[in-house]
């Protein structure tokens, strides 16, 4: 998903934009509801290339709006760490909340956490 500029409002934008994308995605919840071992290994023992690659795109644009004024200080990386594991919580329990949380509920509020905690 490209970025569509730089600032806390399009990172946001675009890491639910990305977490609305994988919780549709047959394979992501075929994996984490056929395979819940496998799931477990890159949710609770250690981080996968494609986390990686999120983390470091992260940080990277973590990094552009704090030059630019719209994220607080900090290591880019461990906000970005952060980032990644409020949206896999997200990605991984949407299901259990979906009578409290719709699809586009779930998405505001995952776009208001991770705006809360961006923010200088």
């Amino acid at each position: 998903m490209p970025a569509a500029g730089v600032g806390r409002r399009a990172l946001v934008d675009r890491i639910v934009a990305v977490a609305q994308r994988l919780r549709q995605d047959d394979v992501v919840m075929s994996v984490l509801h056929s395979a819940p071992k496998l799931a477990m290994v890159y949710i609770a023992e250690r981080l996968g290339t494609s986390q990686q690659i999120l983390l470091d795109a992260v940080a990277g644009e973590i990094k552009l709006a704090q030059e630019e004024g719209s994220v607080r200080d900090g290591d880019p990386r461990q906000l970005a760490a952060m980032c990644l594991l409020i949206t896999q919580s997200t990605i991984q329990s949407g299901q259990i909340v979906a009578p409290i949380l719709d699809a586009d509920a779930l998405a505001d509020e995952l776009a208001h956490c991770l705006n809360g905690y961006l923010k200088p």
